[in-house]
């Protein structure tokens, strides 16, 4: 009597899985394309059974256009009521085939997980370089997962291969994912119960970890995301009503301060209340003949959104709807920080931590 919840656009594994649709639209969430439908959808999970919830494809692309960004706009934006009630009752649990799968925070759903091999450079000096691991025998079927980090400077691609006890011959291991951002990358091997594994890495790394997991856990959707949303924050701080009643939580800023393209940074306070999501409200006094750019980020590093100063004069206001990405509930974050390239100059007024609306 359970199903799952697709926030991935991806209706027809309902009818591949045979489970209900927990909703009175069989496409989800693309339909709920309101306030009025996403309160309704929200409301009618209450009547189903849903530890799963296919939160998106794997990997995302920032930017494409594909089923997690219809019309080049982001699901989690689109939807942000839903995605936030998301974010605070489910997580990343594992990914399988092409999508991140999360679990229910009250499910006791579980992935097999052994841990096999560590290799890690305490000095700072030598790298891992050209090194034989032992060959390590499997427990189970299912995948051996091998997470490496490097250098920053260094490649992403070390040349890993292998051999088994059934081939002799060598293999190339194709990175699933690299995260150049923080420097890891990550390889995947389906086995069979038993099998002895060698490896063999021709490049240069700093750390290396080798687990053995039923599924690969989902190590994905806490990856920062970059969002263009456009004039969408300029139209939410100037026609959305409900923004304009909006408790203020904290004022970030409230001097004048010039924005170019050395990232200006603003502490957060250590206490947000984000139980119905939050805005970042920001003042810029700016004269511009053709609309400009400006990036804001949270974190620091932990998401970025570019927003856009339409032509015009004098004081413009924006609201940025952080909580529709999920780094905004899932990682420490201490600080926001603006910037712009734009050649006339952009004036910093104002900013505001506001007190999101909920359904």
């Amino acid at each position: 009597d359970e199903t799952f919840i697709d926030f991935a656009n991806q209706p027809m594994l309902y009818y591949y899985t045979q489970k209900i649709t927990p909703s009175f639209f069989y496409q989800s969430p693309l339909s709920m394309h309101n306030d009025y439908l996403q309160k309704r959808f929200l409301e009618n999970l209450g009547n189903y059974k849903t530890p799963l919830l296919l939160f998106s494809s794997f990997p995302i692309h920032d930017g494409a256009w594909e089923y997690n960004s219809i019309d080049w706009v982001p699901n989690a934006l689109r939807h942000y009521q839903i995605a936030e009630y998301l974010f605070q009752q489910y997580q990343p649990f594992v990914i399988v085939g092409n999508y991140c799968l999360w679990k229910s925070k009250q499910s006791n759903l579980e992935n097999n997980i052994t841990h096999l091999f560590t290799w890690k450079n305490d000095s700072n000096k030598a790298t891992f370089q050209g090194g034989v691991i032992d060959s390590l025998t499997t427990g189970e079927d299912g995948n051996v997962l091998l997470t490496e980090t490097f250098k920053k400077a260094l490649q992403t691609d070390n040349g890993l291969t292998y051999k088994t006890s059934e081939d002799s011959s060598m293999h190339k291991m194709d990175i699933l994912f690299s995260d150049t951002l923080s420097g890891t990358a990550y390889y995947v091997l389906k086995h069979d119960k038993g099998e002895k594994i060698k490896f063999y890495l021709n490049g240069n790394i700093t750390m290396l970890n080798i687990d053995e997991v039923k599924y690969i856990p989902d190590f994905y959707s806490t990856y920062p995301h970059h969002w263009d949303m456009d004039r969408l924050p300029y139209i939410w701080a100037n026609y959305d009503e409900k923004i304009h009643s909006a408790p203020v939580q904290k004022i970030i800023a409230d001097t004048s301060i010039l924005l170019n393209s050395s990232p200006k940074s603003f502490a957060l306070p250590s206490y947000i209340d984000k139980s119905t999501g939050n805005y970042i409200y920001i003042s810029l006094d700016v004269t511009n003949e053709s609309p400009i750019t400006v990036q804001f980020s949270y974190g620091p590093s932990n998401g970025w959104i570019d927003f856009t100063v339409p032509r015009g004069n004098g004081i413009r206001t924006f609201a940025i709807r952080v909580s529709s990405q999920y780094n905004w509930y899932a990682k420490e974050n201490t600080s926001i920080s603006l910037f712009t390239t734009s050649p006339v100059n952009v004036t910093l007024k104002k900013i505001l931590l506001l007190k999101g609306d909920y359904l």
